[in-house]
This record gives structure tokens, C-alpha cells and sequence, in this order.
């Protein structure tokens, strides 16, 4: 819309940020101040308490007590809500009820805003056909070897999102920075909330009923990967299943000539996925031929040149 004047008003709509918790008392508050001072006025925020044993709670419960008696008006932009657990997705759930706003933006509650990216979020609804938005994600605990794996990882993982949104094959929102129109809830349904990786299954959801998406390489938010390898480990288990679980669940896209099926997502980028998850299950077995026929041989180049 433009004003009297001609000048192009400034797109202000209203995002709700959705903060699903589970023991998550370390980080909650910083993840929430990172909402409250990110320079963008209309919004709100939700934290979803999905049934915490730990002091996550507490402090929620002290942190708004402390707002609503020092920024009363501040307080108002914060709504905390504490659930029996039923898992992530019916979390996301929850808040996505009770939210108000035009956009609304899924954080971890690990995880924290740089400054302004709401603010760089929104530009990208300018756009009307634009129904979802991931943004770019970045480990922060790069202190330790699995930290630093995960760094790396994140690191080519995006760069290679950018490919991705030129051609329009984006499939994976992670939910530690994603972004829907609120009326693609009203058209395709909430989150699933069997599927352990409801943010995935959201993702190829919305790409199977033809929405258009895209990845904001401003929009930042810092994240925590897992702390040791057998976190590690679980979360990858969790995540391989998932994928499989939605692959299947929309298997019709692989290789799909139908309209509303982007063709390099369908042709190239979904294939290729799940050659490289196939792959990963034989590496380990792979991995023990290369290194037994070096001991063997006494022959190391190809061992080498394969670690390079």
C-alpha cells in the first residue's frame, strides 16, 4: 500500500513466534529476549511449555512476573503457556491456536534471533505468492570436535539452500528458524503431530500441495547443535526416521510430472535425497572394504584420497 504521498509504506504485519520448550531451562530465556529486543514492533510471542521437568517453569514463570511489573505494555507481547507432554509438533500446535499474527515464525528454544531479523523476515511476505520462509541457521557451539562437525555441515547445508530457492525445490523448513503465512494452516492443516519430524513433514506438505517457498539468507538465527556424539547420534537416528517416514507418506512427488510438483524438486533434488540417505546406511560397510583392501594391499592412496 502507499501513502498520500506516493512513498511505499513500510510492510509491518504482525508475527507470531512460536517457542516450543522441553527442558530447555538453559536457553529459554536468552531464546525469548533474542524475540523481545529484535527491533520489530508487531509481534508476539508464545512459549509452549510441552510438560518440563526441570526449572524451565520457574523461570518462565519469573521472567514474565519481572515484565509485566517493569514493561507492563512489553509483558503484553508475551504469552506463556504449560501443557501436559505430547511432543513437539502438538506444542507447535498449541501456540499456532492461540496465535494472532499474519506470519508465524517457529523458533527451538535453544536457539536466538540475531537483531533485526524479524524486521528482514517480513520482506519476503512482500511478495504475495510467498506462503513460507526458512531462514539461516547456524550452530553456535563450535568449541568442540562434534560442535565443529556440525558447524561445517550447517554451513554447506545452506549454501546449498540457495540452489535450492532459485529453482524453487526448497523441502526442508528446520524448526529452529521457519516461517509460514498463517493461511497455510487454514489450507493444509497444523503440524503432524506422529511424525517425529514434524517440521520436515510440514515442509514436503507444503511443497505437495504447490505452495511457494523460500530461504532468507539474512534472516539469521543461532542455534545449538547436539553437545556429545551419543546426542548426536539419537537426533540423526530421529531425524533419518522421520525423513523416511514423509518420504513415503508423499512418495507420489518422486519423479512427478504434476503441476502443482516443482520439477527440479521432483526430478533432482528429491531423488538425490534419498540416494544420499540409502548411501549413508552402506557407508559404514563401505568404509571397512576401503580400509581392510588398504591394510591389505598396503595401497593407501585410494584410502586417502577418499578421506580428502
Amino acid at each position: 500500500a502507499r501513502k498520500a504521498t506516493g512513498v511505499l509504506a513500510p510492510l509491518v504485519p504482525k508475527v507470531s513466534v512460536i517457542i516450543p520448550a522441553w527442558n530447555e531451562e538453559v536457553g529459554i530465556l536468552r531464546t525469548v529476549k533474542s524475540v523481545l529486543n529484535n527491533g520489530y514492533d508487531n509481534f508476539q510471542v508464545i512459549v509452549v511449555n510441552d510438560g518440563s521437568t526441570d526449572a524451565s517453569d520457574a523461570l518462565m514463570k519469573g521472567f514474565l512476573a519481572r515484565m509485566s511489573h517493569k514493561y507492563p505494555e512489553r509483558a503484553k507481547k508475551l504469552v506463556y503457556i504449560y501443557q501436559e507432554n505430547g511432543g513437539k509438533g502438538k506444542a507447535l500446535n498449541t501456540g499456532i491456536k492461540q496465535a494472532d499474527g499474519e506470519i508465524i515464525l517457529t523458533m527451538d528454544a535453544d536457539s536466538e534471533l540475531e537483531k533485526n531479523a524479524l524486521a528482514k523476515l517480513v520482506r519476503y511476505y512482500a511478495d504475495p505468492l510467498i506462503m513460507a520462509v526458512v531462514g539461516h541457521v547456524r550452530v553456535g557451539n563450535t568449541k568442540t570436535l562434534v560442535g565443529l562437525a556440525q558447524h561445517l555441515e550447517y554451513y554447506f547445508g545452506f549454501y546449498n539452500k540457495r540452489g535450492h530457492a532459485i529453482m524453487g525445490a526448497e523441502y526442508i523448513f528446520g524448526g529452529a528458524c521457519a516461517s509460514f503465512r498463517r493461511s497455510v494452516f487454514e489450507e493444509i492443516g497444523l503440524f503432524d503431530e506422529k511424525n517425529k519430524t514434524e517440521d520436515i513433514e510440514m515442509s514436503m506438505r507444503l511443497r505437495y500441495h504447490g505452495f511457494r517457498c523460500t530461504y532468507a539468507e539474512d534472516v539469521i538465527c543461532h542455534t545449538e547443535g547436539a553437545s556429545d556424539f551419543r546426542g548426536l547420534i539419537e537426533q540423526r537416528v530421529r531425524w533419518k526416521k522421520g525423513r523416511f517416514d514423509t518420504f513415503i507418506k508423499y512418495r507420489t512427488m518422486f519423479l512427478s510430472t504434476e503441476e502443482p510438483h516443482n520439477f527440479f524438486l521432483s526430478f533432482f533434488v528429491l531423488p538425490f535425497s534419498l540416494l544420499a540417505e540409502i548411501q549413508l546406511i552402506f557407508e559404514p560397510i563401505a568404509i571397512t572394504i576401503l580400509v581392510t583392501y588398504s591394510i591389505i594391499t598396503q595401497e593407501f592412496l585410494s584410502l586417502a584420497v577418499g578421506i580428502l
